[in-house]
């Protein structure tokens, strides 16, 4: 794979962290192929992601810090976490990350508390990938004039001023359909990785915040994703 300098970090958000494991495997499905190893020094969530990679480079964090928001302490929201960390130090290592994993999707309150807490902390970009949770998050940032990212479908209509930079976007009905698609075609069998190559996972459109050479800069690493020049794996580690 030829290796790509990542301009902006790359915010990897997963569909599920954990694949789905049928019961009774085809035994006729074909095998996968050996897929590339992902690019040295990045750690991107799984299933084949989401994202954004606008956040925090200098055009739109002023303070030098960021901050992700999780919620349930699980596979997922750890490999989200680890995706966030490892973009933004593959941009530069001058700027810090704040990770709060919330413990819960159905505290907006608490979503809320937290972001407060990061931005007097000197944040002003913010990753949420909590659900409810995060409503509370898109909140604060709203109120604060702080940037943020939207987490399962386009939440720019949540945060004022055009402030939610974009959204990583979940079609389920897609996600569930291409699995009957499988079945039908007897191929169903092993590990499912619905993501941005086909369509299950998407980005909302960006904010006119957003410079349009960063938005062409995000465009084209997706672009290598979906291709499979980039290929992601997931890291589960807590740190």
């Amino acid at each position: 794979m030829r290796r790509t300098k990542l301009f902006f970090p790359l915010i990897f958000i997963s569909l599920e962290d954990e694949p789905w494991e049928p019961i009774e495997p085809n035994p006729n499905a074909a095998p996968a192929e050996e897929p590339v190893a992902a690019e040295p020094g990045l750690s991107e969530s799984d299933w084949t992601l989401a994202s954004t990679e606008t956040v925090t480079h200098e055009y739109l964090t002023q303070s030098g810090k960021v901050g992700y928001v999780g919620g349930g302490n699980n596979t997922t929201q750890q490999s989200d976490k680890n995706a966030f960390i490892d973009g933004v130090a593959s941009v530069s290592s001058d700027i810090e990350v704040k990770t709060v994993i919330t413990g819960t999707f159905d505290d907006s309150a608490l979503g809320k508390e937290t972001a407060i807490a990061m931005m007097e902390d000197g944040v002003d970009v913010i990753l949420q990938t909590c659900d409810h949770t995060g409503l509370g998050v898109l909140e604060a940032c709203s109120e604060k004039g702080v940037y943020c990212l939207g987490y399962t479908s386009d939440q720019s209509g949540l945060v004022s001023d055009g402030l939610c930079l974009t959204s990583m976007m979940v079609d389920i009905p897609r996600m569930i359909s291409s699995q009957i698609d499988l079945i039908k075609a007897g191929n169903y069998g092993g590990q499912s990785f619905p993501g941005l190559h086909d369509g299950v996972v998407s980005m909302a459109p960006f904010s006119d915040k957003v410079p349009a050479d960063v938005a062409e800069k995000v465009n084209a690493v997706v672009d290598q994703i979906k291709s499979g020049e980039v290929v992601i794996t997931p890291n589960y580690s807590e740190n």
